[in-house]
């Protein structure tokens, strides 16, 4: 287990962890394609804290 700062090459992972994880919460963000969710968490990382959970070289976890 690595917790470590998000970087670019996390965002496609981020944002399909985001619909996998909350598929089922009726909201705006959960309801909007990767690539929308990609640019929102691009956002993220320019402007907050962004970290990831990384295990056996797959990201399973994030907060921002």
């Amino acid at each position: 287990m690595s917790i470590r700062p998000c970087n670019r090459n996390d965002l496609s992972f981020v944002a399909d962890l985001h619909k996998t994880s909350l598929k089922d919460e009726v909201s705006l963000l959960t309801q909007s394609s990767p690539s929308i969710l990609e640019r929102f968490y691009l956002e993220c990382l320019r402007d907050l804290n962004f970290l990831v959970n990384e295990e056996d070289g797959k990201i399973n976890g994030f907060v921002v």
